[in-house]
């Protein structure tokens, strides 16, 4: 990049190795999870081998 897109004067957090300098406190872009299919559910519980998983997955 040619220009810091990070403003002057942002918010920072030091880091112990090197206290004096400061690392952006810069957010991230954050994604919406995708959701399974039925067929991709049924697929998912018939590879599960014990009533335990099965049971963790439902419980999820």
């Amino acid at each position: 990049m040619a220009k810091n897109p990070v403003p002057r004067g942002l918010p920072t957090r030091r880091e112990r190795n090197r206290p004096n300098q400061g690392v952006p406190l810069v957010r991230s872009s954050r994604t919406v999870p995708r959701i399974l299919t039925p067929d991709e559910v049924d697929q998912l519980t018939a590879a599960l081998r014990t009533h335990r998983d099965r049971a963790m997955l439902a419980a999820m």
